[in-house]
């Protein structure tokens, strides 16, 4: 196991390619605000478990481990205070424990968590826990639906579910008023509750590959939205042009010439 330090490090970013935990002992804790493990060029590195010695870095804002084996988030990373944003692309996490998130419910700075492409079916209703979040990314995992408490995540700006098994909305979603993009392509959707209409600062609505027949009017309320993709869909012509003369100011995507 080895690590790399370079001219990174003066900007308190740290790339590891793999400690041992002692090893974390030898870095300035308080000067770390960045990990971030990949494997490199000749493929050396495979991480199957989240490294416990990464809790020691008190002071960590960001910690980003792509392409590993990785098979859960320890709940002990609730602690590291100062966490922005955890990100565990293409892992193998099957589920997340109600504690990690209960541990984050006074945090005032994590803001992204970013667990596309791994295995997970459920988001437990903890997850309404985390106040401060500002992006949530759960695309292309195994998920049928959303609990309602996904509406308490007043902050949340970007909401990815794409490439899922979703086949509704709870109406809680419109209780995200600072949601700007959602992204909801390759599910199961048949329809979109009505509440759709209190997103109010929705700008990108993306459905494109969803089974939908049919939008619910109270879309036209949604004054900001500036794209809609509907490719894909079995939603009428007749519909999107109402919604064209509704809201001039949106591109609508969709199969009709």
């Amino acid at each position: 196991m080895h690590y790399i330090l370079d001219e990174l490090f003066s900007k308190k970013e740290l790339f590891i390619l793999g400690l041992e935990d002692w090893e974390y002992r030898k870095i300035n804790s308080e000067e770390i605000k960045t990990i971030s493990g990949k494997e490199d060029r000749n493929g050396r590195l495979t991480l199957n478990h989240f490294p416990p010695g990464i809790l020691e870095l008190a002071n960590l804002e960001s910690i980003e481990f792509i392409g590993h084996k990785i098979p859960g988030i320890p709940s002990a990373v609730g602690c590291l205070k100062e966490l922005k944003i955890l990100n565990l692309e293409a892992n193998e996490i099957s589920g997340l424990v109600s504690r990690f998130f209960e541990e984050f419910r006074y945090h005032k700075s994590f803001r992204e968590l970013i667990l596309p492409r791994n295995k997970i079916a459920w988001l437990p209703p903890e997850i309404g826990c985390l106040k401060s979040l500002e992006v949530l990314d759960v695309e292309q995992n195994l998920l049928a639906s959303l609990p309602s408490e996904i509406g308490s995540l007043n902050c949340l700006k970007d909401l990815n579910v794409r490439k899922n098994k979703i086949t509704s909305l709870p109406s809680e979603i419109g209780s995200l008023n600072c949601l700007e993009y959602l992204c909801l392509d390759d599910n199961q959707i048949t329809h979109l509750p009505p509440e759709i209409s209190k997103l109010s600062n929705l700008e990108g609505l993306y459905l494109s590959n969803c089974p939908l027949v049919s939008l619910p009017i109270e879309i036209l309320e949604l004054s900001k939205l500036r794209e809609l993709d509907l490719r894909g869909t079995q939603v009428k012509e007749s519909t999107i042009n109402r919604i064209r003369e509704a809201l001039p100011g949106c591109e609508i995507n969709h199969d009709y010439e």
